[in-house]
């Protein structure tokens, strides 16, 4: 993996944990039962969506306006790995030692 593509990885699947922990932290403390909102999940899909998208054309954008089918796959691929494994320990995290009555409420 070449330089650029792993330092776009690690940018954007840190910035899509980031948005996807505030919204959660939020919703825990605003009001719990807002967790099954289907107009929260939608939002939380469309906005990480467009940061997976925003990775491709950063990544076009850093390789001089050129990327083959490969790399724009991997420039999307790659920060949603990246943000599944840190969202994996967040979500271990939180509801295990945090707050690990949350899901029989």
């Amino acid at each position: 993996m070449n330089p650029l593509m792993k330092k776009i990885a690690i940018q954007f699947g840190v910035l899509n944990t980031v948005i996807t922990v505030l919204y959660v932290l939020g919703i825990y403390i605003v009001d719990e039962n807002l967790y099954t909102s289907r107009t929260g999940g939608i939002l939380v899909l469309l906005a990480t969506l467009v940061v997976f998208i925003w990775a491709v054309i950063a990544f076009k954008k850093q390789n001089g306006g050129y990327a083959s089918f490969r790399e724009a796959f991997s420039a999307f691929m790659l920060p949603f790995i990246v943000a599944a494994v840190l969202g994996m320990v967040f979500n271990l995290t939180f509801y295990n030692f945090v707050d690990s009555e949350l899901a029989a409420r």
